[in-house]
C-alpha cells in the first residue's frame, strides 16, 4: 500500500471544523484570535455560575416573591462570586510565585486549588 501524501493532506484540511458565530464583523475591532480566546474564557464564567447554584449556598431553601428581592439576592450572590473569584485568583497567584503546592481532593500536589477546597481545609479550625 502506497500513501498518497497529497490526498492525506487534503483530507486533514477538510476534517474538523469549529464554527464560532459573532455579530462583530469588524476584524480590527475583534480579531479572530481575540474572539477565540474570549470564547474560551467563557467556561471560567460558567463555572462561577455553577458555584452559585451549588447546594453549599443553600439558596434553594429561600423563597422570594417580589422581583426587587430576587434582584437583591442575585446581586448579593454575584458579589459573593466576585469575592470568591478574587480570593481564588490571589491564592493561585501566590502559590505559583512562591513555588508552593497544597494537596488536592485527589491527594496530589497542585498550585491551582479551588477556594471551596481551601475553605474545607479550614473547616474545624476555630479562633479563640
Amino acid at each position: 500500500m502506497v500513501e498518497d501524501i497529497l490526498t492525506i493532506d487534503r483530507a486533514k484540511l477538510s476534517k474538523g471544523r469549529f464554527i464560532l458565530a459573532t455579530n462583530q464583523l469588524d476584524k480590527e475591532e475583534l480579531p479572530d484570535q481575540e474572539l477565540l480566546s474570549t470564547y474560551k474564557e467563557q467556561s471560567v464564567t460558567e463555572s462561577g455560575f455553577k458555584f452559585i447554584k451549588d447546594h453549599t449556598f443553600e439558596v434553594d431553601s429561600i423563597f422570594l416573591k417580589k422581583p426587587t428581592r430576587i434582584s437583591t439576592l442575585m446581586m448579593v450572590m454575584t458579589l459573593c462570586l466576585m469575592v470568591y473569584s478574587i480570593a481564588q485568583y490571589y491564592l493561585r497567584k501566590e502559590l505559583v510565585s512562591s513555588n508552593e503546592t497544597i494537596l488536592s481532593q485527589s491527594g496530589y500536589a497542585t498550585n491551582r486549588p479551588s477556594m471551596q477546597w481551601v475553605y474545607r481545609l479550614f473547616h474545624g479550625i476555630h479562633v479563640i
